[in-house]
Protein backbone atom coordinates (compact mmCIF):
# COMPACT_ATOMS: atom_id res chain seq x y z
CA UNK A 1 0.00 0.00 0.00
CA UNK A 2 1.65 3.26 -0.89
CA UNK A 3 4.90 1.41 -1.94
CA UNK A 4 4.78 -2.35 -2.19
CA UNK A 5 2.73 -4.88 -1.36
CA UNK A 6 3.95 -8.17 -2.13
CA UNK A 7 6.91 -10.46 -0.93
CA UNK A 8 9.34 -11.30 -3.88
CA UNK A 9 7.85 -14.58 -5.34
CA UNK A 10 9.76 -17.91 -5.34
CA UNK A 11 10.80 -20.13 -8.10
CA UNK A 12 8.26 -21.88 -8.28
CA UNK A 13 5.83 -19.44 -8.46
CA UNK A 14 7.43 -17.93 -11.10
CA UNK A 15 7.38 -20.71 -12.86
CA UNK A 16 4.17 -21.63 -12.28
CA UNK A 17 2.93 -17.55 -13.47
CA UNK A 18 5.31 -17.89 -16.81
CA UNK A 19 3.40 -21.19 -17.37
CA UNK A 20 -0.19 -19.62 -17.47
CA UNK A 21 1.01 -16.52 -19.58
CA UNK A 22 2.34 -18.66 -22.12
CA UNK A 23 -0.55 -20.37 -22.38
CA UNK A 24 -2.93 -17.49 -22.09
CA UNK A 25 -0.58 -15.53 -25.10
CA UNK A 26 -0.59 -18.91 -27.32
CA UNK A 27 -4.36 -19.17 -27.25
CA UNK A 28 -4.81 -15.42 -27.44
CA UNK A 29 -2.85 -14.50 -30.80
CA UNK A 30 -4.80 -17.15 -32.75
CA UNK A 31 -7.84 -14.22 -32.21
CA UNK A 32 -5.28 -11.50 -32.97
CA UNK A 33 -3.71 -12.80 -36.08
CA UNK A 34 -7.61 -13.56 -37.59
CA UNK A 35 -9.05 -10.10 -36.79
CA UNK A 36 -5.65 -8.57 -38.23
CA UNK A 37 -7.00 -10.40 -40.99
CA UNK A 38 -10.40 -9.63 -40.26
CA UNK A 39 -9.66 -5.49 -39.69
CA UNK A 40 -7.55 -5.13 -42.48
CA UNK A 41 -9.62 -6.32 -45.18
CA UNK A 42 -12.04 -3.56 -43.89
CA UNK A 43 -9.69 -1.08 -44.24
CA UNK A 44 -8.79 -2.52 -47.80
CA UNK A 45 -12.34 -1.81 -48.96
CA UNK A 46 -12.79 1.37 -47.01
CA UNK A 47 -10.48 2.88 -48.96
CA UNK A 48 -12.59 2.38 -51.97
CA UNK A 49 -15.30 4.42 -49.94
CA UNK A 50 -14.97 8.19 -50.11
CA UNK A 51 -17.90 8.85 -47.98
CA UNK A 52 -16.98 7.12 -45.20
CA UNK A 53 -15.34 9.39 -42.74
CA UNK A 54 -17.51 12.20 -40.58
CA UNK A 55 -17.66 15.26 -42.30
CA UNK A 56 -16.35 17.89 -39.66
CA UNK A 57 -15.93 21.65 -40.44
CA UNK A 58 -13.53 22.48 -37.80
CA UNK A 59 -10.00 22.66 -38.33
CA UNK A 60 -8.63 18.61 -37.23
CA UNK A 61 -6.12 19.37 -34.68
CA UNK A 62 -2.57 16.93 -34.64
CA UNK A 63 -0.62 19.14 -32.17
CA UNK A 64 1.21 17.19 -29.35
CA UNK A 65 2.69 17.89 -26.25
CA UNK A 66 6.64 17.75 -26.25
CA UNK A 67 7.40 14.77 -24.48
CA UNK A 68 9.46 15.85 -22.60
CA UNK A 69 8.46 19.28 -21.34
CA UNK A 70 7.47 19.85 -17.92
CA UNK A 71 4.15 20.10 -17.46
CA UNK A 72 3.49 19.69 -13.16
CA UNK A 73 6.13 19.79 -10.82
CA UNK A 74 6.75 20.04 -7.20
CA UNK A 75 7.51 18.54 -3.80
CA UNK A 76 4.97 15.98 -3.06
CA UNK A 77 4.82 14.27 0.85
CA UNK A 78 4.87 10.36 0.03
CA UNK A 79 4.00 7.76 2.38
CA UNK A 80 6.80 5.00 1.65
CA UNK A 81 5.74 1.70 2.36
CA UNK A 82 9.11 0.35 3.41
CA UNK A 83 9.77 2.75 6.30
CA UNK A 84 6.30 3.13 6.82
CA UNK A 85 7.14 7.09 7.15
CA UNK A 86 6.11 10.11 4.86
CA UNK A 87 9.17 11.36 2.49
CA UNK A 88 9.79 14.01 -0.04
CA UNK A 89 10.49 13.34 -3.28
CA UNK A 90 10.43 15.74 -6.47
CA UNK A 91 7.29 14.84 -8.84
CA UNK A 92 7.49 15.79 -11.79
CA UNK A 93 4.48 15.53 -15.04
CA UNK A 94 5.79 15.11 -17.83
CA UNK A 95 4.63 16.05 -21.69
CA UNK A 96 3.82 12.32 -22.46
CA UNK A 97 1.99 12.20 -19.10
CA UNK A 98 4.47 10.05 -17.59
CA UNK A 99 5.19 10.28 -13.81
CA UNK A 100 8.29 10.46 -12.91
CA UNK A 101 9.82 11.37 -9.32
CA UNK A 102 13.69 12.42 -8.02
CA UNK A 103 15.20 12.85 -4.86
CA UNK A 104 15.34 16.36 -5.38
CA UNK A 105 14.55 19.39 -7.63
CA UNK A 106 18.56 19.55 -7.84
CA UNK A 107 19.09 15.80 -8.87
CA UNK A 108 16.05 16.66 -11.82
CA UNK A 109 18.44 20.19 -12.86
CA UNK A 110 22.15 17.77 -12.71
CA UNK A 111 19.78 15.40 -15.43
CA UNK A 112 19.94 12.40 -12.98
CA UNK A 113 17.95 9.66 -13.32
CA UNK A 114 14.68 9.30 -11.73
CA UNK A 115 13.98 7.07 -8.87
CA UNK A 116 10.89 5.64 -10.72
CA UNK A 117 8.95 6.32 -13.18
CA UNK A 118 5.04 4.93 -14.39
CA UNK A 119 2.67 5.50 -17.10
CA UNK A 120 -0.94 6.43 -15.37
CA UNK A 121 -2.59 4.21 -17.36
CA UNK A 122 -5.49 1.93 -15.31
CA UNK A 123 -5.08 4.49 -11.91
CA UNK A 124 -7.65 5.77 -9.65
CA UNK A 125 -7.52 9.06 -8.53
CA UNK A 126 -9.08 9.46 -4.99
CA UNK A 127 -8.97 12.25 -2.56
CA UNK A 128 -11.16 10.37 0.10
CA UNK A 129 -8.69 8.09 2.75
CA UNK A 130 -11.65 6.05 3.93
CA UNK A 131 -12.19 5.03 0.39
CA UNK A 132 -8.51 4.53 -0.36
CA UNK A 133 -8.65 2.17 2.91
CA UNK A 134 -12.04 0.25 1.75
CA UNK A 135 -10.41 -0.54 -1.93
CA UNK A 136 -6.88 -1.91 -0.40
CA UNK A 137 -8.98 -3.90 2.03
CA UNK A 138 -11.34 -5.22 -0.58
CA UNK A 139 -7.75 -6.08 -2.45
CA UNK A 140 -5.95 -7.77 0.16
CA UNK A 141 -9.01 -10.06 0.89
CA UNK A 142 -7.86 -13.42 0.61
CA UNK A 143 -3.94 -13.15 1.14
CA UNK A 144 -1.78 -14.36 3.61
CA UNK A 145 -0.64 -11.33 6.03
CA UNK A 146 -2.93 -9.12 3.82
CA UNK A 147 -4.23 -7.08 6.16
CA UNK A 148 -4.18 -3.08 5.37
CA UNK A 149 -4.54 -1.67 8.91
CA UNK A 150 -1.10 -1.53 9.77
CA UNK A 151 -0.47 0.79 6.75
CA UNK A 152 -4.22 2.67 7.14
CA UNK A 153 -2.94 3.46 10.75
CA UNK A 154 0.44 4.91 9.30
CA UNK A 155 -1.76 6.92 7.15
CA UNK A 156 -3.27 8.35 10.12
CA UNK A 157 -0.63 10.82 11.13
CA UNK A 158 0.25 12.81 7.79
CA UNK A 159 2.28 15.96 7.50
CA UNK A 160 -0.97 17.84 6.34
CA UNK A 161 -4.51 17.81 5.78
CA UNK A 162 -4.55 17.68 1.71
CA UNK A 163 -4.15 14.11 0.80
CA UNK A 164 -4.64 12.30 -2.72
CA UNK A 165 -3.89 8.79 -3.74
CA UNK A 166 -3.61 6.80 -6.93
CA UNK A 167 -5.03 3.29 -6.68
CA UNK A 168 -4.18 0.64 -9.06
CA UNK A 169 -5.68 -3.14 -8.42
CA UNK A 170 -1.78 -4.37 -9.67
CA UNK A 171 0.65 -2.11 -9.90
CA UNK A 172 2.04 -0.11 -6.86
CA UNK A 173 -0.44 2.80 -5.62
CA UNK A 174 0.78 5.86 -4.16
CA UNK A 175 0.18 8.45 -1.17
CA UNK A 176 0.27 12.35 -1.60
CA UNK A 177 0.30 14.68 0.58
CA UNK A 178 0.52 18.53 0.17
CA UNK A 179 0.65 21.89 1.46
CA UNK A 180 -2.73 23.34 0.32
CA UNK A 181 -5.39 23.08 -1.22
CA UNK A 182 -4.63 24.79 -4.48
CA UNK A 183 -1.62 22.35 -4.72
CA UNK A 184 -3.98 19.60 -4.26
CA UNK A 185 -6.06 20.62 -7.14
CA UNK A 186 -3.06 21.49 -9.75
CA UNK A 187 -1.59 17.68 -8.66
CA UNK A 188 -5.23 16.29 -9.03
CA UNK A 189 -5.89 17.95 -12.36
CA UNK A 190 -2.78 17.29 -13.93
CA UNK A 191 -2.61 13.43 -12.76
CA UNK A 192 -6.50 13.48 -13.90
CA UNK A 193 -4.94 14.56 -17.49
CA UNK A 194 -2.47 11.96 -17.49
CA UNK A 195 -4.97 8.93 -16.15
CA UNK A 196 -7.60 9.90 -19.07
CA UNK A 197 -4.53 10.09 -21.68
CA UNK A 198 -2.89 6.91 -21.13
CA UNK A 199 -5.69 5.16 -20.88
CA UNK A 200 -7.53 5.47 -23.64
CA UNK A 201 -3.87 5.71 -25.82
CA UNK A 202 -5.09 2.32 -27.96
CA UNK A 203 -8.50 4.07 -28.49
CA UNK A 204 -6.95 7.07 -29.59
CA UNK A 205 -4.67 5.63 -32.39
CA UNK A 206 -6.33 4.99 -35.92
CA UNK A 207 -5.01 2.41 -37.22
CA UNK A 208 -5.80 -1.49 -38.23
CA UNK A 209 -3.87 -3.20 -35.81
CA UNK A 210 -5.97 -1.33 -32.67
CA UNK A 211 -8.83 -2.05 -33.68
CA UNK A 212 -7.63 -5.60 -34.14
CA UNK A 213 -6.38 -5.60 -30.70
CA UNK A 214 -9.64 -4.28 -29.40
CA UNK A 215 -11.65 -6.94 -31.23
CA UNK A 216 -9.38 -10.03 -30.24
CA UNK A 217 -10.04 -8.76 -26.42
CA UNK A 218 -13.98 -9.09 -27.28
CA UNK A 219 -13.68 -12.48 -29.28
CA UNK A 220 -11.31 -13.85 -26.50
CA UNK A 221 -13.81 -12.91 -24.17
CA UNK A 222 -16.50 -14.03 -25.39
CA UNK A 223 -15.71 -17.52 -26.15
CA UNK A 224 -15.04 -17.36 -22.53
CA UNK A 225 -18.59 -16.75 -21.60
CA UNK A 226 -17.76 -13.25 -20.88
CA UNK A 227 -20.11 -10.69 -22.75
CA UNK A 228 -19.85 -7.95 -19.50
CA UNK A 229 -17.83 -4.61 -20.81
CA UNK A 230 -15.34 -3.69 -18.55
CA UNK A 231 -14.35 -6.94 -17.05
CA UNK A 232 -10.51 -6.82 -16.20
CA UNK A 233 -9.01 -10.28 -18.23
CA UNK A 234 -7.02 -10.98 -15.44
CA UNK A 235 -9.86 -11.46 -12.85
CA UNK A 236 -12.87 -9.61 -11.36
CA UNK A 237 -10.99 -10.10 -7.86
CA UNK A 238 -7.26 -9.53 -7.28
CA UNK A 239 -5.38 -12.57 -8.25
CA UNK A 240 -1.62 -10.82 -8.93
CA UNK A 241 0.11 -8.87 -6.57
CA UNK A 242 3.24 -6.50 -7.60
CA UNK A 243 5.78 -8.50 -7.98
CA UNK A 244 3.77 -11.01 -10.22
CA UNK A 245 1.84 -8.46 -12.22
CA UNK A 246 5.53 -6.97 -13.04
CA UNK A 247 6.46 -10.28 -13.65
CA UNK A 248 3.58 -11.14 -15.99
CA UNK A 249 3.91 -8.12 -17.59
CA UNK A 250 7.54 -8.14 -18.83
CA UNK A 251 7.00 -11.31 -20.28
CA UNK A 252 3.63 -10.69 -22.13
CA UNK A 253 5.75 -7.69 -23.94
CA UNK A 254 8.30 -10.08 -24.62
CA UNK A 255 5.86 -12.50 -26.30
CA UNK A 256 4.59 -9.11 -28.32
CA UNK A 257 8.11 -8.59 -29.48
CA UNK A 258 8.15 -11.90 -30.86
CA UNK A 259 4.82 -11.83 -32.53
CA UNK A 260 5.07 -8.10 -33.91
CA UNK A 261 8.25 -9.90 -35.97
CA UNK A 262 6.03 -12.19 -37.74
CA UNK A 263 3.21 -9.77 -37.63
CA UNK A 264 4.77 -7.65 -40.49
CA UNK A 265 5.49 -10.47 -42.65
CA UNK A 266 1.86 -11.32 -41.71
CA UNK A 267 1.06 -8.24 -42.99
CA UNK A 268 2.83 -8.49 -46.48
CA UNK A 269 1.31 -11.26 -47.08
CA UNK A 270 -1.87 -9.81 -46.57
CA UNK A 271 -1.25 -6.93 -48.89
CA UNK A 272 -0.68 -9.88 -51.69
CA UNK A 273 -3.60 -11.68 -51.24
CA UNK A 274 -6.30 -9.41 -50.25
CA UNK A 275 -5.96 -6.38 -52.78
CA UNK A 276 -6.10 -8.23 -56.33
CA UNK A 277 -8.65 -10.18 -54.95
CA UNK A 278 -10.82 -7.83 -53.01
CA UNK A 279 -13.98 -8.17 -55.22
CA UNK A 280 -14.02 -11.48 -54.92
CA UNK A 281 -13.97 -11.60 -50.89
CA UNK A 282 -16.12 -8.51 -50.41
CA UNK A 283 -19.03 -11.24 -53.04
CA UNK A 284 -17.65 -13.82 -50.48
CA UNK A 285 -18.65 -12.26 -47.49
CA UNK A 286 -21.79 -10.79 -48.81
CA UNK A 287 -22.87 -14.65 -50.22
CA UNK A 288 -22.76 -16.07 -46.70
CA UNK A 289 -24.09 -13.30 -45.33
CA UNK A 290 -27.27 -13.94 -47.08
CA UNK A 291 -27.23 -17.69 -46.10
CA UNK A 292 -26.96 -16.64 -42.77
CA UNK A 293 -29.83 -14.01 -42.81
CA UNK A 294 -32.17 -16.70 -41.92
CA UNK A 295 -30.94 -17.51 -39.14
CA UNK A 296 -29.59 -14.26 -38.11
CA UNK A 297 -31.89 -11.69 -38.94
CA UNK A 298 -34.98 -12.50 -37.86
CA UNK A 299 -33.56 -13.55 -34.51
CA UNK A 300 -31.82 -10.27 -33.87
CA UNK A 301 -34.29 -8.08 -34.99
CA UNK A 302 -37.11 -9.83 -32.34
CA UNK A 303 -34.29 -9.73 -29.29
CA UNK A 304 -33.52 -5.84 -30.43
CA UNK A 305 -37.52 -4.88 -30.37
CA UNK A 306 -38.12 -6.64 -27.47
CA UNK A 307 -34.92 -6.11 -25.21
CA UNK A 308 -32.96 -3.04 -26.46
CA UNK A 309 -35.71 -0.51 -28.32
CA UNK A 310 -38.07 -0.03 -24.91
CA UNK A 311 -34.74 1.55 -23.75
CA UNK A 312 -32.81 3.06 -26.17
CA UNK A 313 -34.55 6.41 -25.24
CA UNK A 314 -33.46 6.51 -21.45
CA UNK A 315 -30.14 5.39 -22.47
CA UNK A 316 -29.75 8.17 -25.07
CA UNK A 317 -30.61 10.35 -23.22
CA UNK A 318 -28.38 9.50 -20.18
CA UNK A 319 -25.91 9.67 -22.65
CA UNK A 320 -25.93 13.15 -24.57
CA UNK A 321 -27.06 15.06 -21.33
CA UNK A 322 -23.46 15.01 -19.62
CA UNK A 323 -21.45 14.86 -23.26
CA UNK A 324 -23.81 18.07 -24.39
CA UNK A 325 -23.03 19.61 -20.99
CA UNK A 326 -19.55 19.48 -21.40
CA UNK A 327 -19.55 20.82 -24.94
CA UNK A 328 -21.25 23.84 -24.44
CA UNK A 329 -18.94 24.30 -21.35
CA UNK A 330 -15.96 23.79 -24.13
CA UNK A 331 -17.59 26.70 -26.31
CA UNK A 332 -18.10 29.49 -23.72
CA UNK A 333 -14.34 28.79 -22.23
CA UNK A 334 -12.95 29.04 -25.42
CA UNK A 335 -14.97 32.11 -26.11
CA UNK A 336 -14.18 33.64 -22.85
CA UNK A 337 -10.18 32.87 -23.98
CA UNK A 338 -10.69 34.47 -27.07
CA UNK A 339 -12.43 37.40 -25.48
CA UNK A 340 -9.60 37.68 -22.95
CA UNK A 341 -6.85 37.45 -25.59
CA UNK A 342 -8.94 40.91 -27.79
CA UNK A 343 -9.43 42.93 -24.43
CA UNK A 344 -5.38 42.24 -24.35
CA UNK A 345 -4.60 43.38 -27.95
CA UNK A 346 -6.81 46.00 -28.10
CA UNK A 347 -4.33 48.88 -26.95
CA UNK A 348 -1.19 46.67 -27.23
CA UNK A 349 0.90 46.66 -30.00
CA UNK A 350 0.89 44.13 -33.02
CA UNK A 351 3.93 42.06 -32.07
CA UNK A 352 2.00 40.82 -28.37
CA UNK A 353 -0.98 39.32 -30.60
CA UNK A 354 1.37 36.30 -31.92
CA UNK A 355 2.48 35.67 -28.14
CA UNK A 356 -1.22 35.60 -27.01
CA UNK A 357 -2.24 33.39 -30.09
CA UNK A 358 0.35 31.16 -28.89
CA UNK A 359 -0.80 31.34 -25.09
CA UNK A 360 -4.65 30.43 -26.50
CA UNK A 361 -2.65 27.37 -28.45
CA UNK A 362 -1.90 25.86 -25.03
CA UNK A 363 -5.96 26.02 -23.54
CA UNK A 364 -6.47 22.09 -23.99
CA UNK A 365 -3.31 20.98 -22.31
CA UNK A 366 -4.07 22.72 -19.12
CA UNK A 367 -6.07 20.40 -17.27
CA UNK A 368 -6.63 23.10 -14.63
CA UNK A 369 -7.81 25.59 -17.08
CA UNK A 370 -10.34 22.08 -19.08
CA UNK A 371 -10.52 20.91 -15.82
CA UNK A 372 -14.94 22.75 -15.27
CA UNK A 373 -15.72 21.17 -19.03
CA UNK A 374 -13.87 17.54 -17.98
CA UNK A 375 -16.13 17.62 -14.33
CA UNK A 376 -19.44 17.41 -16.22
CA UNK A 377 -18.64 13.50 -18.05
CA UNK A 378 -18.62 12.31 -13.76
CA UNK A 379 -22.07 12.53 -14.11
CA UNK A 380 -21.97 9.50 -15.79
CA UNK A 381 -20.81 7.81 -12.56
CA UNK A 382 -24.42 8.41 -11.27
CA UNK A 383 -26.87 8.27 -14.21
CA UNK A 384 -25.64 5.08 -15.91
CA UNK A 385 -25.38 2.84 -12.84
CA UNK A 386 -29.00 1.16 -13.95
CA UNK A 387 -27.05 -0.42 -17.41
CA UNK A 388 -25.35 -2.73 -15.14
CA UNK A 389 -28.23 -4.83 -16.01
CA UNK A 390 -27.25 -4.93 -19.30
CA UNK A 391 -23.87 -5.91 -18.00
CA UNK A 392 -22.29 -2.76 -18.64
CA UNK A 393 -19.54 -2.09 -16.41
CA UNK A 394 -17.02 0.06 -18.54
CA UNK A 395 -18.04 3.89 -16.71
CA UNK A 396 -14.47 4.98 -16.36
CA UNK A 397 -13.85 4.20 -20.08
CA UNK A 398 -17.28 6.24 -20.95
CA UNK A 399 -15.98 8.96 -18.90
CA UNK A 400 -12.01 9.30 -19.78
CA UNK A 401 -13.76 9.14 -23.94
CA UNK A 402 -16.05 11.94 -23.16
CA UNK A 403 -13.53 13.66 -21.79
CA UNK A 404 -11.34 13.35 -24.72
CA UNK A 405 -14.18 14.73 -27.16
CA UNK A 406 -13.71 18.06 -25.05
CA UNK A 407 -10.70 18.03 -25.34
CA UNK A 408 -10.41 17.75 -29.16
CA UNK A 409 -13.21 19.86 -29.81
CA UNK A 410 -11.21 22.69 -27.78
CA UNK A 411 -7.71 21.96 -29.67
CA UNK A 412 -9.94 22.12 -33.03
CA UNK A 413 -11.45 25.21 -32.30
CA UNK A 414 -7.79 26.73 -31.36
CA UNK A 415 -6.39 25.81 -34.28
CA UNK A 416 -9.17 26.91 -36.73
CA UNK A 417 -9.09 30.03 -34.87
CA UNK A 418 -5.19 30.62 -35.00
CA UNK A 419 -5.09 29.23 -38.82
CA UNK A 420 -8.47 31.49 -40.19
CA UNK A 421 -6.73 34.61 -37.97
CA UNK A 422 -2.94 34.47 -39.63
CA UNK A 423 -4.97 34.38 -43.16
CA UNK A 424 -6.96 37.26 -42.44
CA UNK A 425 -4.15 39.42 -40.02
CA UNK A 426 -2.10 40.02 -42.94
CA UNK A 427 -4.67 42.53 -44.11
CA UNK A 428 -5.03 44.84 -41.01
CA UNK A 429 -3.71 47.86 -40.98
CA UNK A 430 -4.22 49.41 -37.78
CA UNK A 431 -5.40 48.05 -33.78
CA UNK A 432 -9.10 48.04 -34.81
CA UNK A 433 -9.02 46.09 -37.74
CA UNK A 434 -7.12 43.36 -35.86
CA UNK A 435 -9.74 43.56 -33.20
CA UNK A 436 -12.69 43.51 -35.70
CA UNK A 437 -10.63 40.37 -37.92
CA UNK A 438 -10.57 38.70 -34.59
CA UNK A 439 -14.21 38.89 -33.56
CA UNK A 440 -15.55 37.97 -37.15
CA UNK A 441 -13.27 34.85 -36.95
CA UNK A 442 -14.14 33.75 -33.42
CA UNK A 443 -17.78 34.07 -34.66
CA UNK A 444 -17.37 32.01 -37.70
CA UNK A 445 -15.29 29.68 -35.44
CA UNK A 446 -18.22 29.51 -32.80
CA UNK A 447 -20.75 28.19 -35.85
CA UNK A 448 -17.91 25.40 -37.43
CA UNK A 449 -18.20 24.13 -33.43
CA UNK A 450 -21.68 23.97 -33.46
CA UNK A 451 -22.03 21.74 -36.40
CA UNK A 452 -18.90 19.92 -35.23
CA UNK A 453 -20.37 19.63 -31.61
CA UNK A 454 -23.54 17.83 -33.03
CA UNK A 455 -21.93 15.44 -35.28
CA UNK A 456 -19.29 14.48 -32.51
CA UNK A 457 -22.08 13.86 -30.21
CA UNK A 458 -24.29 12.22 -32.35
CA UNK A 459 -21.44 9.91 -33.05
CA UNK A 460 -20.57 9.36 -29.74
CA UNK A 461 -23.81 8.49 -28.49
CA UNK A 462 -23.85 5.73 -31.39
CA UNK A 463 -20.83 4.59 -30.49
CA UNK A 464 -21.20 4.20 -27.09
CA UNK A 465 -24.73 2.50 -27.40
CA UNK A 466 -23.57 -0.33 -29.73
CA UNK A 467 -20.85 -0.51 -26.55
CA UNK A 468 -23.81 -1.13 -24.58
CA UNK A 469 -26.08 -2.97 -26.26
CA UNK A 470 -24.52 -5.19 -28.40
CA UNK A 471 -22.72 -7.62 -26.20
CA UNK A 472 -26.32 -7.73 -24.74
CA UNK A 473 -27.53 -9.21 -27.71
CA UNK A 474 -25.01 -11.08 -28.26
CA UNK A 475 -24.91 -12.62 -25.10
CA UNK A 476 -29.06 -13.54 -25.45
CA UNK A 477 -28.49 -14.88 -29.11
CA UNK A 478 -25.42 -16.95 -28.01
CA UNK A 479 -27.63 -20.25 -28.25
CA UNK A 480 -29.96 -19.53 -30.68
CA UNK A 481 -27.50 -18.59 -33.24
CA UNK A 482 -23.44 -18.43 -32.88
CA UNK A 483 -24.17 -22.35 -32.05
CA UNK A 484 -25.00 -22.94 -35.33
CA UNK A 485 -22.17 -20.60 -36.93
CA UNK A 486 -19.80 -23.95 -37.57
CA UNK A 487 -22.20 -25.42 -40.01
CA UNK A 488 -21.41 -22.56 -42.57
CA UNK A 489 -17.85 -22.77 -42.36
CA UNK A 490 -17.79 -25.08 -45.26
CA UNK A 491 -19.01 -21.90 -46.87
CA UNK A 492 -15.60 -19.91 -46.85
CA UNK A 493 -12.90 -20.66 -49.92
CA UNK A 494 -9.64 -22.59 -48.44
CA UNK A 495 -7.67 -19.59 -49.95
CA UNK A 496 -9.64 -17.30 -47.58
CA UNK A 497 -9.90 -18.97 -44.79
CA UNK A 498 -7.71 -16.78 -42.66
CA UNK A 499 -9.04 -13.44 -44.22
CA UNK A 500 -12.94 -14.17 -43.59
CA UNK A 501 -14.39 -15.47 -40.63
CA UNK A 502 -17.85 -16.74 -40.39
CA UNK A 503 -17.97 -15.26 -36.30
CA UNK A 504 -17.01 -12.03 -37.99
CA UNK A 505 -19.85 -11.78 -40.80
CA UNK A 506 -22.41 -12.71 -37.79
CA UNK A 507 -21.47 -10.11 -35.51
CA UNK A 508 -21.40 -7.46 -38.42
CA UNK A 509 -24.72 -8.69 -39.11
CA UNK A 510 -26.14 -8.10 -35.62
CA UNK A 511 -24.34 -4.52 -35.53
CA UNK A 512 -26.20 -4.05 -38.79
CA UNK A 513 -29.72 -4.62 -36.88
CA UNK A 514 -28.68 -2.70 -33.67
CA UNK A 515 -27.27 0.21 -35.38
CA UNK A 516 -30.49 0.24 -37.40
CA UNK A 517 -32.57 0.59 -34.69
CA UNK A 518 -30.01 3.34 -33.10
CA UNK A 519 -30.40 5.80 -36.00
CA UNK A 520 -33.82 6.02 -36.08
CA UNK A 521 -33.79 6.98 -32.18
CA UNK A 522 -30.85 9.56 -33.08
CA UNK A 523 -32.77 10.93 -36.05
CA UNK A 524 -35.87 11.03 -34.06
CA UNK A 525 -34.00 12.86 -31.01
CA UNK A 526 -32.57 15.51 -33.82
CA UNK A 527 -36.09 16.36 -35.09
CA UNK A 528 -36.92 17.16 -31.96
CA UNK A 529 -33.83 19.13 -31.58
CA UNK A 530 -32.99 18.25 -28.13
CA UNK A 531 -28.96 18.90 -27.12
CA UNK A 532 -28.98 21.40 -29.87
CA UNK A 533 -28.67 18.55 -32.30
CA UNK A 534 -29.12 19.62 -35.90
CA UNK A 535 -31.03 17.34 -38.49
CA UNK A 536 -27.90 17.68 -41.05
CA UNK A 537 -25.06 16.56 -39.50
CA UNK A 538 -26.20 13.52 -38.61
CA UNK A 539 -23.86 10.50 -39.40
CA UNK A 540 -25.64 7.27 -40.14
CA UNK A 541 -22.99 4.12 -41.39
CA UNK A 542 -26.08 2.08 -42.70
CA UNK A 543 -27.47 3.10 -46.09
CA UNK A 544 -29.15 0.27 -47.39
CA UNK A 545 -31.63 -2.11 -45.83
CA UNK A 546 -32.31 -4.59 -48.62
CA UNK A 547 -28.79 -6.15 -48.35
CA UNK A 548 -28.12 -8.64 -45.37
CA UNK A 549 -25.18 -7.12 -44.62
CA UNK A 550 -25.55 -3.60 -44.91
CA UNK A 551 -22.44 -1.27 -46.36
CA UNK A 552 -20.87 -0.60 -43.04
CA UNK A 553 -18.04 1.63 -43.93
CA UNK A 554 -14.81 0.66 -43.16
CA UNK A 555 -13.72 3.89 -41.08
CA UNK A 556 -17.68 4.43 -39.30
CA UNK A 557 -16.94 0.73 -38.08
CA UNK A 558 -13.62 1.16 -36.93
CA UNK A 559 -14.80 4.22 -34.90
CA UNK A 560 -17.77 2.19 -33.31
CA UNK A 561 -15.55 -0.99 -32.24
CA UNK A 562 -12.71 1.28 -31.35
CA UNK A 563 -14.64 3.75 -28.71
CA UNK A 564 -15.06 1.67 -25.21
CA UNK A 565 -12.15 -0.73 -24.12
CA UNK A 566 -9.80 1.21 -22.54
CA UNK A 567 -6.88 -0.42 -20.96
CA UNK A 568 -7.85 -0.40 -17.68
CA UNK A 569 -10.66 -2.92 -18.99
CA UNK A 570 -9.24 -4.94 -21.25
CA UNK A 571 -5.85 -7.05 -21.03
CA UNK A 572 -3.94 -4.97 -18.78
CA UNK A 573 -0.77 -6.98 -19.02
CA UNK A 574 -1.08 -6.40 -22.25
CA UNK A 575 -0.38 -2.92 -24.64
CA UNK A 576 -0.21 -4.43 -28.00
CA UNK A 577 0.70 -3.10 -30.93
CA UNK A 578 3.59 -1.50 -30.27
CA UNK A 579 5.70 -2.27 -27.16
CA UNK A 580 7.29 0.46 -25.27
CA UNK A 581 9.95 0.94 -22.71
CA UNK A 582 8.84 1.91 -19.71
CA UNK A 583 9.65 1.54 -15.54
CA UNK A 584 7.97 0.20 -13.03
CA UNK A 585 7.52 1.65 -10.10
CA UNK A 586 10.81 -0.02 -8.64
CA UNK A 587 12.62 1.92 -11.79
CA UNK A 588 12.81 -2.06 -13.51
CA UNK A 589 12.30 -1.86 -17.63
CA UNK A 590 9.38 -3.87 -17.79
CA UNK A 591 7.59 -2.77 -21.12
Amino acid sequence: MGGRYSSPLGRKQRRYLRGCTAAMMKNFLPYYERQLATAFLRQVSGELDLQGKLALQLLQSKTQRAPRATLCDGLLSQYDEDSQRWKENYFVILGDLTLEWFESKEALGKGCEPRGSTALSGYLLLTSQSEYTKLVSSLCQGFAGGSSQQGCNALADPPGEFLFFLYHPFRRHFCFCTNSAESQRLWKSALQDGIRYHSTELQRRDSFEAEAFLEAVRFYRQERGSYRAGDLLLGVEAEFLQEAYTLILSQVSSEFKVFQRDQEKLQIQLEKKIRPDLDQMLTLKDQIARKLQAMVHSAAESCCCQRVEPDLDFVMEELMRPISSGAEMVRSLFAERVDEMVRTVRNSPIAVLQKELLTLGRTSWMPEIMQPCYEKADVYKESLQRLERFGFHSMTSLVLGAQNLMQQLMQNSIYTFQQLSEQRLSQATNCNQVVQILENVKDRVLKKFDYDSSSTRKQFAQEWLVQIFLPFLLKHLESRCKLELPKYESYVFADCSGIISVENIYEEMVLSVLLKAISKALKEASGRNKHSLYRDSFFCVLESVDNPLPEVTAHALSEIRMGALSSSSALDTVNPPTCQVNKSASGEKIW
